[in-house]
């Protein structure tokens, strides 16, 4: 799949559930905001640094996120890293706030999750 649809799909979306699997091997399934960040050519998502999605991803980097417009979905699978880079975090508030009209709310923790697209299931849309 061409990085262009990727782009296409997560930009028309304004949400998004990302699945992490947890220390037992369950799924842990959360919503959130995903946007396209340019500077490293993934799936951007923020989150915070002792969430359950961060926990998971730490310990084991597979994700998919699910993109669902009424009975269509699209979903995307890769590897997931977390970057608590500030000056990284930071830079990717422009994308963010670009998709979103706001910026996130400012904390110390904030991370940044970028999920990098092996495949994919599903029609974009």
């Amino acid at each position: 799949m061409e990085n262009s649809e990727i782009i296409k799909a997560v930009s028309s979306s304004r949400h998004g559930l990302l699945a992490t699997i947890t220390r037992n091997g369950a799924v842990h399934t959360v919503l959130v905001n995903p946007f396209w960040e340019d500077s490293h050519n993934a799936i951007a998502v923020f989150s915070r640094r002792k969430s359950q999605k961060v926990t998971n991803l730490l310990a084991r980097t597979a994700a998919t996120l699910t993109l669902i417009d009424g009975s269509k979905y699209f979903a995307m699978i890769g590897d997931a890293t977390v970057v608590d880079d500030p000056a990284v975090v930071t830079d990717c508030f422009a994308a963010f706030a670009g998709k979103y009209n706001r910026v996130p709310a400012q904390a110390d923790d904030r991370v940044v999750i970028f999920v990098t697209v092996e495949r994919t299931l599903g029609v974009p849309f």
